[in-house]
């Protein structure tokens, strides 16, 4: 299912979305429990957002580099 189809039916069934990080074009877990994202009229949690560490950033990094040269 395309990510931004199953994003809008996790929200629209009011399920919390976990998150995860898009790094050189492969979906990666977090590294560890994120943040809890809250909606202010009902207080529910809504999502997750990923955590990741300094090795993940530094991928992240790499892969954005990498694919630069392609867009800019």
């Amino acid at each position: 299912m395309p990510v931004l189809r199953e994003l809008t039916q996790l929200v629209t069934e009011g399920r919390p979305v976990a998150a995860r990080m898009l790094i050189g074009g492969h979906w990666r877990d977090p590294a560890s429990e994120g943040h809890e994202i809250e909606n202010p009229a009902d207080e529910t949690i809504i999502a997750t957002t990923p955590a990741g560490t300094a090795d993940t950033a530094a991928e992240a990094l790499q892969a954005a580099r990498r694919a630069q040269p392609g867009w800019a």
